[in-house]
C-alpha cells in the first residue's frame, strides 16, 4: 500500500496555523503533552493512531475534565495550557473540542480532546476513536445487517410496520458489538494498519461484499467516502472481496452470544410495534365501527391518519370523522 496515496493531507480546522506531526515526533510529542498537563485532568488518554502513516494531521485524545466548566470549554482549556493555548474550535453540541497548541519546541499543532461523561463512557470512546477509521468501517457494516455501532454504544435497529427506525440498546461495550456482527473482538487488538482494517472486517461470516459498493451506502456514507482517501480505500478494497455473506441469519451471533439482551429487544420491538398505532382509546374496533368497516388494509389506513394528526386525540370527534372520509377513504374508494 502507498501510504501517500492513502493518507492524503485534509486541511484541518486550524488550517495552515497546524503544523503536520511526522511519525517520528507523534510519540515524543504526545508524551510531552500528557507529562506536562496530564495532571490537570481526571482522566485522559490518547487514542491509538495506525502505524503506517507517516504523518498526523492531529493528536487525538480522551478526557474527563476535573473540576468545573462553569465558565465554558474554551476557557477551561485556557486556563489549563495558558501560553500553550492558541486557540479552540467546537461544533455546537459535539464532545470533540479541537485545540491549537504550542508544544515540542513551540511547534503548533491540532489536538482533539473528546469528552467522556463517565469511565464506561471513556472506554467506548477510546475504542470508538482509535485505530483510524475502523469504526467508520464497522458502522457501514453494522447498517447494512440493522445494527449500530456508535460512540453511544452498540443497538439494534428495528423498523415499525408505519416505517420508522428505532434504535433499541443494546451494550454500552462496542466490544460485544463486534462479537454479535461476527468478528473475533481480540482480533481487534491486533490491528496496526489500513489494510488490517479491511482484513479484520471481511473476516466475519456476516460481511458480504455487496454491503460496500459505493452506489449502494446511504447518502451519508457516500459523501464522507468522497471526502476521505481512508475511507474510499477500505471501502474500494473491501467491494472487490468478491466475498458473499456465508450466514444468513444477521441476529445469530446476537441469540447465541448474548441470548437475555436478544430477549429484552424481542420484548421492546413488541411493545413499540404495539405502539405505533395507539392514540388514547381508538383502535381497530373503534374505527371499523365508526366507519362501518370489516377487517380491511383501510382500517390500518386509518390508525396512521389519526395517529399522524391527531396523536393526543382519546375520542373521534366529527370534524376528525370528516377528515378520514375526504382524505382517506374517499380517496380509496375513488
Amino acid at each position: 500500500m502507498d501510504s501517500e496515496k492513502i493518507y492524503k493531507p485534509k486541511l484541518k480546522v486550524f488550517k495552515e496555523r497546524a503544523e503536520r506531526i511526522p511519525k517520528s515526533e507523534y510519540d515524543s510529542m504526545v508524551g510531552e503533552l500528557l507529562v506536562k498537563f496530564g495532571n490537570q485532568f481526571k482522566r485522559i488518554e490518547p487514542t491509538e493512531p495506525m502505524q503506517d502513516k507517516d504523518s498526523f494531521g492531529d493528536i487525538d485524545v480522551i478526557f474527563m475534565p476535573k473540576g468545573s466548566v462553569d465558565e465554558g470549554y474554551e476557557s477551561y482549556f485556557r486556563e489549563i495550557f495558558g501560553k500553550s493555548f492558541l486557540g479552540y474550535n467546537r461544533t455546537p453540541h459535539s464532545h470533540v473540542h479541537s485545540l491549537l497548541l504550542s508544544v515540542s519546541s513551540q511547534k503548533s499543532v491540532q489536538a482533539d480532546f473528546i469528552r467522556a461523561e463517565d469511565q464506561t463512557d471513556f472506554e467506548r470512546k477510546l475504542m470508538y476513536y482509535s485505530k483510524g477509521h475502523f469504526s467508520s468501517a464497522v458502522g457501514m457494516m453494522a447498517k447494512k445487517l440493522h445494527f449500530k455501532y456508535s460512540t453511544e454504544g452498540f443497538f439494534k435497529r428495528f423498523k415499525d410496520k408505519r416505517g420508522n427506525w428505532h434504535d433499541i440498546f443494546i451494550s454500552d461495550k462496542l466490544s460485544d458489538g463486534l462479537k454479535i456482527l461476527g468478528f473475533d473482538r481480540y482480533e481487534f487488538e491486533d490491528i496496526k494498519t489500513t489494510p488490517d482494517i479491511v482484513e479484520f472486517i471481511s473476516s466475519s461470516s456476516l460481511f458480504d461484499s455487496s454491503y460496500f459498493q459505493f452506489k449502494d451506502l446511504p447518502r451519508r456514507d457516500r459523501e464522507s467516502i468522497k471526502r476521505n482517501a481512508v475511507e474510499e480505500y477500505i471501502t474500494q478494497k473491501l467491494a472487490i472481496k468478491n466475498q458473499t455473506r456465508i450466514i444468513d441469519d444477521e441476529d445469530e451471533f446476537f441469540r447465541k452470544f448474548f441470548p437475555e439482551e436478544f430477549e429484552k429487544f424481542k420484548t421492546e420491538a413488541e411493545r413499540i410495534e404495539k405502539e405505533t398505532y395507539k392514540t388514547g382509546n381508538i383502535n381497530g374496533e373503534v374505527v371499523m365501527k365508526a366507519f362501518g368497516l370489516k377487517p380491511c388494509p383501510e382500517v390500518g389506513k386509518v390508525l396512521k391518519f389519526i395517529s399522524d394528526f391527531y396523536p393526543n386525540l382519546e375520542d373521534l370527534t366529527d370534524d376528525v370523522i370528516k377528515a378520514v372520509k375526504k382524505n382517506i377513504l374517499e380517496k380509496e374508494a375513488f
